[in-house]
């Protein structure tokens, strides 16, 4: 916070950098994504059959990626919200278990009122729906437990895994925007004016020393000249400023 805030008050921009960070570590957390993608097909059958890039293990690595992405925005707004990194991994260990539970793979929870509206802004819902949707979960009264029921957003269709994509990358949207307002509370504050008080001024003079070289501003009285230079001085405290007018 520190860091951020002596940048901003020296003119760097919220937006580089929010895309700084942004770029970098989507980099990175996109290609670990794919690293786990492709270490965990290794050695096993792909889907049946791909929904609309022709490869099923392709889709199955993009979906990890696009979740890892979205996971990392989410984590750049908890660590723009706290004020204490102290606090910042228990509330992530948090989160994660929470995209555990909402994720639709331990129980469904479209039928659930106030679940399933909280699950749409947790990126591991939508991230395995796409999984789901490429591998062809079965689901309804002839699934096995617990799918027994409909799941629309694991239809094996390319309708389907566009909306399941489309909404991943609406949440990572979401969360970058969040992301910038609260980085907005942490812009620095104008600070008062350093103008002297009125009461602080010298009263002028009735009558002035003969005109000559003006003084120093290091040797002329007057504590507005200690904090101020030479011509605002001038123009703050003239009866100091012989010969000046």
């Amino acid at each position: 916070r520190e860091i951020y805030r002596r940048e901003r008050a020296i003119g760097l921009s919220r937006t580089a950098y929010l895309l700084s960070k942004v770029v970098v570590l989507a980099l990175i957390t996109g290609l670990q994504g794919v690293l786990l993608g492709l270490l965990g097909t290794l050695g096993r059958p792909a889907p049946d059959e791909a929904v609309l890039l022709g490869n099923a293990r392709l889709e199955i690595v993009l979906a990890i990626a696009a979740l890892t992405v979205a996971s990392m925005t989410l984590g750049l707004a908890v660590s723009a919200w706290i004020d204490n990194a102290d606090r910042g991994m228990p509330l992530l260990v948090l989160l994660a278990m929470l995209q555990f539970v909402l994720c639709g793979a331990l129980l469904q929870i479209g039928g659930s009122p106030v679940l399933a509206q909280l699950s749409w802004l947790v990126p591991a819902r939508w991230g395995f729906a796409l999984g789901a949707s490429t591998i062809g979960v079965r689901t309804g009264p002839q699934a096995p437990p617990p799918y027994t029921d409909a799941e629309p957003l694991w239809a094996h269709d390319a309708a389907t895994w566009l909306l399941d994509l489309g909404a991943l990358a609406a949440v990572t949207v979401l969360f970058l925007v969040v992301t910038a307002a609260l980085l907005r509370r942490l812009d620095p504050r104008p600070t008062g004016s350093t103008r002297p008080a009125l009461s602080s001024r010298r009263k002028r003079p009735t009558s002035h020393p003969a005109a000559g070289p003006p003084r120093p501003a290091a040797t002329l009285p007057g504590p507005c000249f200690r904090r101020l230079p030479p011509k605002r001085a001038a123009s703050i405290c003239r009866p100091c400023w012989w010969g000046s007018r």
